[in-house]
């Protein structure tokens, strides 16, 4: 995506892949997407801040979250409590990690910047050699296609967007992330290059 940007692509763009041999994780770590799930790319060009384009993060995951009620909870009332959001950039349900977001941005001619607003969800394969929990829609009962879920993504992406209004919004989309949160008054820790830092979680500023 940010190549699209640097050819004069100003998006918004979705770039949707079926498989995906080289993708990046947090701290530039490679990452694969399996046939069948679900790797979708977002390019965006703006000329806001970097502090308010990182908020695009939370108005990822409050659509993310939108979208899987939309295609697996149908029936219920209201949100559900399956899947929760986890700071900075996880989505888990039933605490294992069905998914990841990830912001990458450059600086391009003009002032303006390229976003790509990076989401990954495992629908049918659950990845192998991670050190953490996670799981897949398949795994949990959900006969759901990537193709369907991101339909529904694109939707309540843009519905979270407009919410957002390039962040003179942002004090709803906050909330909605919270109203999602994980472990929320719960212990945490935040793993630095060269520290470990603990406390409670109370909220997000």
């Amino acid at each position: 995506p940010i190549s699209r940007a640097r050819g004069g692509e100003a998006g918004p763009l979705w770039l949707v892949s079926s498989e995906q041999m080289t993708g990046r994780g947090r701290r530039g770590n490679a990452w694969q997407t399996a046939r069948g799930n679900l790797a979708a790319s977002l390019l965006l060009t703006s000329d806001l801040s970097p502090a308010v384009l990182a908020q695009l993060g939370f108005v990822a995951g409050v659509a993310l979250a939108q979208a899987l009620d939309d295609v697996c909870c149908t029936g219920g009332a209201g949100r559900s409590r399956l899947f929760a959001l986890k700071w900075p950039n996880d989505l888990l349900a039933e605490g294992r990690k069905l998914s990841g977001i990830l912001l990458q941005t450059e600086m391009l001619a003009e002032g303006k910047r390229a976003v790509v607003v990076g989401i990954g969800v495992n629908v049918r394969h659950v990845p192998e050699g991670i050190g953490y929990p996670t799981t897949s829609l398949r795994a949990l009962g959900f006969g759901i296609e990537a193709e369907e879920l991101f339909a529904a993504l694109s939707h309540a992406w843009c519905e979270a967007a407009a919410s957002w209004d390039e962040g003179r919004g942002f004090a709803g989309i906050r909330q909605a992330w919270l109203d999602r949160a994980a472990g929320l008054d719960g212990p945490v820790a935040v793993h630095l290059r060269d520290e470990r830092i603990e406390g409670r979680f109370e909220t997000i500023d």
